[in-house]
């Protein structure tokens, strides 16, 4: 559970016999409630206290810049990031969202999508040079991976720990006729809940 606080409003009218002695009471059903780590100013409103819904899903991500190094021309070459400074992390509610539900991790990119499928890395001084790649996230505790672009919604449980890592291998297809210089791109990426 997270920690919230609930108000309910209430309008209580005097009477000439004392503040509750003959007053009228008027409630109002609804609750409003803030929780830890909400921005300032926002409130959440329950329709019906009774039967509140459930909290919302919060996972938080660190991810660092990961840099490919030098790409040898015409050749597809590879590169793992398997040092805990250098894995995608989620952190997350554990107990609440372990086993429960199927995520699906995405990854949308500046650059788009290169004809074969893959992200691409695009020049920065020369944009219509790019060099096509594809990034394969192995979950650091149980093995199981998820390449990006993820096409088919390949999903997983998250564990009651709260924290899932995962170690990027990053695979580019570079071109003979790449142009020398550097590279670069930008993922974003979501967390998305499975039916």
């Amino acid at each position: 559970m997270v920690p919230a606080i609930a108000l309910r409003v209430a309008n209580i009218t005097d009477s000439p016999y004392g503040v509750l002695s003959g007053a009228e009471l008027i409630l109002d059903t609804k609750m409003v409630y803030i929780r830890r780590g909400d921005p300032p100013g926002v409130c959440h409103t329950i329709l019906d206290p009774t039967n509140p819904p459930p909290p919302q899903t919060q996972i938080e991500m660190t991810a660092p810049d990961w840099n490919l190094g030098e790409l040898p021309q015409g050749e597809k070459s590879s590169k793992s990031f398997p040092a805990p400074a250098d894995q995608l992390c989620f952190v997350y509610d554990g107990p609440r969202l372990a086993g429960s539900r199927h995520y699906a991790i995405h990854a949308t990119n500046q650059n788009g999508l290169a004809s074969n499928g893959w992200y691409q890395l695009r020049h920065q001084s020369s944009p219509a040079d790019t060099v096509p790649y594809r990034v394969v996230l192995q979950n650091a505790t149980t093995n199981a991976e998820v390449a990006l672009p993820n096409n088919g919604n390949v999903g997983s449980t998250l564990a009651d720990s709260g924290r899932e890592c995962f170690i990027p291998t990053f695979t580019a297809d570079t071109p003979r006729t790449a142009k020398e210089g550097d590279y670069s791109d930008m993922l974003t990426f979501t967390v998305v809940a499975r039916p």
